[in-house]
């Protein structure tokens, strides 16, 4: 496995210029901006390319090659940043979802007995925390705190801050962990992704689609050792200005592993639905 720190990529003008674009002129003008931008990454972004091939090859039937695959992937990513944007900037009246499974989470949001939702790198839980703050819920994201600081402080000054609460998880830093456990303590909600790890952090080894992948502890430790409510949470783009959100029955268990077994499947039953829509560009399997 590679390293990696959590740091997105993008520049201040390249989001200066779509974000620009949903002021003035709307989503679907951003969207038609996308192809020249989704082309350049195409070229020139060889590692995500290679880690995407390489994940591909591994999700079974699929019926459409992997060039094209790719291609799709960085547009939806492409449409799904714009979605976020144009939700911050107030200009996602367009946008509607679907659901499976809310009645789950207004559940565990009613309760305030605190409660763990896990996703993953698929789709786009940004445009959830976005399309369900009418809940009567505080929610918090666990996001690795590694873009750069100028280009934070840019998006926060142009767009606003989210809907949701951020809890950054900086480099030899466990605030995050007492965050966490307060925010659950309070009883309210928080959202880990599940699918990604930091080298030199726990890991779980376990398999999907048949292949020997390793996953952070930490999200579904916490879940155990808390003894809280978790459930499995994702927000699939079903089309331009449409999502598609689903919620798992909550659970409660002492075992990490498990719970992690029960979040790979899941995952795959979606990454085999929706492949387009896997935005994890780092190593996944393990090396052999």
């Amino acid at each position: 496995m590679s390293k990696w720190r959590g740091r997105s990529k993008g520049n201040v003008f390249g989001y200066l210029i779509f974000i620009r674009l949903i002021k003035i002129f709307g989503i679907r003008a951003a969207y038609h901006l996308l192809n020249p931008v989704a082309f350049y990454y195409f070229i020139f972004s060889e590692k995500p390319k290679r880690n995407l091939r390489a994940f591909y090859t591994s999700i079974p039937s699929l019926s459409i090659s992997f060039n094209l695959l790719i291609w799709r992937n960085f547009v939806y990513l492409g449409k799904c940043l714009i979605d976020r944007y144009a939700f911050q900037l107030g200009a996602g009246d367009k946008i509607t979802y679907t659901e499976e499974g809310e009645h789950f989470l207004k559940e565990l949001s009613d309760a305030k007995k605190g409660a763990v939702l896990i996703s993953g790198h698929l789709g786009n839980w940004d445009i959830a925390g976005n399309l369900l703050k009418s809940l009567d819920a505080n929610l918090h994201v666990v996001m690795y705190d590694g873009e750069a600081k100028k280009l934070k402080a840019f998006l926060e000054k142009t767009v606003g801050k989210p809907a949701f609460n951020i809890i950054a998880i900086k480099d030899n830093d466990m605030g995050h962990i007492f965050e966490i456990k307060a925010a659950l303590g309070r009883g309210e909600m928080v959202c880990i992704h599940g699918d990604r790890y930091v080298e030199g952090s726990k890991t779980l080894d376990l398999k999907m689609f048949n292949k020997a992948a390793k996953l952070p502890l930490g999200p579904f430790q916490i879940a155990a050792l808390m003894r809280v409510p978790y459930a499995f949470v994702y927000a699939i783009k079903s089309g331009d200005y449409s999502y598609h959100f689903s919620c798992s029955e909550p659970k409660i268990s002492r075992d990490p592993k498990l719970i992690a077994t029960e979040y790979l499947a899941t995952l795959e039953a979606k990454v085999q639905k929706h492949p387009e829509q896997w935005f994890n560009y780092h190593p996944f399997y393990s090396l052999s």
